[in-house]
């Protein structure tokens, strides 16, 4: 609820509202236009708008009357998650996964001293402060207890991934395209991600910026993060829901993996969406990659500082010497495309480029002045309409 409240209250501060109470009845969509038809407390209308993002969840109606399927099936698991008052001795300002042979528990500190607390149950369990006081005794610490409950639910969920995230000028993003088991807030990190993805592409169009047929790789990339992600939580959920002997030999792995700092170092990046990577889409393959260099398709490094140009354009990073061919070509790229590419430079041990996208991805590196083609190559389909611009990665 706070995540809710918090992204309402950014939409109201850039003028925009939430309607509730209001069901999407039909959509109809060509070449130029989309028109949704709502039903609410007002009655029937009728809205037109040139695109249209159906967020509206796993059961979303945009997605059945564009008639695109979602295959997929259930995953064989109930899950109870409460948000209270917790008492007892806990690390607040840390997320905790207790693993025990009876299943895993999920204690995790939210602002205002809420706690949420979840784990696997049994089917039919009755959602109540018992079956959590349950939960703590039998795979926490010990010492915790729910003094008071705001919310306890269980739910199911399943693993499907839409056949496609867009038709025409329509698109799924969140739940109505994806959904799996329930790890790690997954759901909600690539439910972000999608509109990261989507957002500077559908702005670059509707700006005259890029080419309509970038919105394409739309699909492409976040069906990859997707499959992912399913691939992930789907092993994730099994691990969890492991049997007794089984579970000892789960927990004795897990045990060293977190001494060791493997945990750390690989498990949350992947709950964090981190070490999604595109293989395909706006991306650029790099034969010649120095090892220091991310591999395109990957997030940019965080040793590159935020930006200094327009966040709505490419960045052209050029790392190295701050003369020379290298910076005198990537220079002359930027002002070729002064509308798609600003160009920076990074006083940085050894001599190379990072072409970085709006949505903080890597599209293209190089090691000199010759790749830079390849950038050029990408910048022009992006402002061509003749031209596509998405260009596998090998």
């Amino acid at each position: 609820m706070q995540t809710e409240l918090v992204l309402e209250q950014a939409l109201t501060a850039l003028g925009g509202t939430v309607e509730r109470g209001v069901r999407v009845t039909g959509v109809a969509h060509d070449d130029t236009r989309v028109t949704v038809t709502t039903q609410g407390p007002d009655g029937t209308r009728h809205i037109g708008a040139d695109w249209l993002i159906a967020a509206d969840g796993v059961r979303s109606s945009v997605r059945e009357h564009l008639g695109i399927a979602f295959a997929g099936e259930p995953v064989p698991a109930t899950y109870l998650l409460a948000e209270g008052s917790v008492d007892g001795p806990f690390a607040r300002d840390e997320l905790h996964y207790f693993l025990g042979t009876t299943g895993t528990l999920v204690v995790a500190p939210l602002p205002d001293s809420v706690v949420r607390v979840g784990g696997g149950v049994p089917d039919g369990t009755e959602p109540d402060l018992a079956a959590v006081q349950r939960l703590l005794d039998e795979r926490g610490p010990g010492g915790l207890r729910m003094v008071e409950a705001a919310s306890i639910t269980t739910f199911t969920s399943a693993e499907r991934v839409a056949a496609t995230l867009r038709r025409g000028r329509c698109f799924l993003a969140g739940d109505a395209a994806h959904t799996h088991a329930a790890v790690g807030g997954q759901g909600l990190n690539l439910a972000l991600e999608d509109v990261r993805n989507l957002v500077w592409k559908l702005a670059g169009v509707i700006g005259g910026r890029f080419a309509p047929a970038i919105l394409d790789s739309y699909d492409i990339e976040r069906r990859c993060a997707a499959e992912d992600t399913v691939r992930v939580t789907r092993l994730l959920a099994r691990l969890a829901l492991l049997g007794p002997v089984a579970a000892r030999v789960r927990n004795t792995v897990w045990r060293l993996a977190s001494a060791t700092g493997v945990l750390r170092r690989r498990y949350a990046p992947v709950l964090a969406g981190s070490r999604s990577r595109y293989t395909e889409g706006v991306v650029l393959p790099a034969p010649a990659r120095r090892a220091s260099l991310p591999p395109p398709g990957t997030r940019t490094p965080a040793w590159v500082p935020a930006p200094a140009t327009d966040p709505r354009r490419f960045r052209l990073v050029t790392l190295g010497a701050p003369t020379g061919a290298l910076v005198d070509g990537a220079r002359t790229v930027a002002r070729r495309f002064p509308a798609l590419v600003g160009h920076e430079h990074l006083t940085r041990r050894g001599s190379g480029f990072l072409l970085l996208r709006p949505d903080g991805y890597v599209a293209a590196t190089g090691t000199g002045p010759d790749g830079l083609a390849g950038v050029e190559t990408v910048l022009r389909d992006l402002a061509l309409t003749a031209r596509s611009p998405v260009v596998a990665a090998g």
